[in-house]
C-alpha cells in the first residue's frame, strides 16, 4: 500500500514528455515515476551486487582486518615517523631517507629499532605497540627501498 507521498520540481517539458509516456503506456504519471524509481533501485542494487560477486572471484592475497588496520595507522602516522628519524638523525625532514641510506644496514636496523621505541614510550604508537612493529619496518624499508631505487640504483 502506497502511504508516502513526494512532491518534485520538473520544467514544463519534462511533465509534457512524462505525461505522454503514461498515455503510451496507459498508465498514471505517478505509476511512471514509481516504475522509473524503482528500475533505477534495482539497477543500482543489481551493479553493486555484481560489482562484489567480481571481487570475490578475484584470488589476490589479501592480510587480515588488523593487520591492515595496523599498516594503514603507519602510514598515517608517516610525518610523525620521518620527524622523529629526522630528530635521531639530526637532519631535515626531507633528507631522512637518504641520510638513513647512508648508513650501514645494521646500524640502520638499530636507529629504525631506537626511533621506534621512543614513540612507543612517548605515545605516538598505539597500544599495544608489538602488533606495530612489523607494519613500522614495513613502512621504513619501502621508503628505504623507493629512496635507494631513485637515487642509487638500489639497497646497499
Amino acid at each position: 500500500m502506497l502511504t508516502e507521498r513526494l512532491e518534485i520540481r520538473i520544467d514544463s517539458t519534462t511533465r509534457r514528455l512524462l505525461e505522454a509516456e503514461a498515455q503510451r503506456r496507459g498508465v498514471s504519471v505517478g505509476a511512471l515515476v514509481r516504475e522509473a524509481i524503482q528500475r533505477l533501485l534495482e539497477a543500482d542494487t543489481a551493479a553493486r551486487q555484481a560489482a562484489v560477486r567480481d571481487l570475490a572471484r578475484l584470488s589476490a592475497p589479501v592480510a587480515d582486518w588488523e593487520t591492515m588496520k595496523r599498516e594503514i595507522e603507519i602510514a598515517y602516522l608517516a610525518p610523525a615517523v620521518e620527524a622523529a628519524l629526522a630528530a635521531h638523525l639530526g637532519v631535515e625532514p626531507d633528507r631522512v631517507w637518504e641520510a638513513l641510506l647512508e648508513r650501514p644496514s645494521m646500524e640502520r636496523e638499530e636507529i629504525v629499532k631506537e626511533v621506534f621505541r621512543q614513540m612507543c614510550i612517548q605515545g605516538q604508537i598505539p597500544a599495544p605497540s608489538l602488533y606495530y612493529e612489523g607494519p613500522f619496518k614495513a613502512y621504513v624499508s619501502a621508503r628505504l627501498r623507493e629512496t635507494a631505487e631513485v637515487h642509487h640504483g638500489g639497497l646497499h
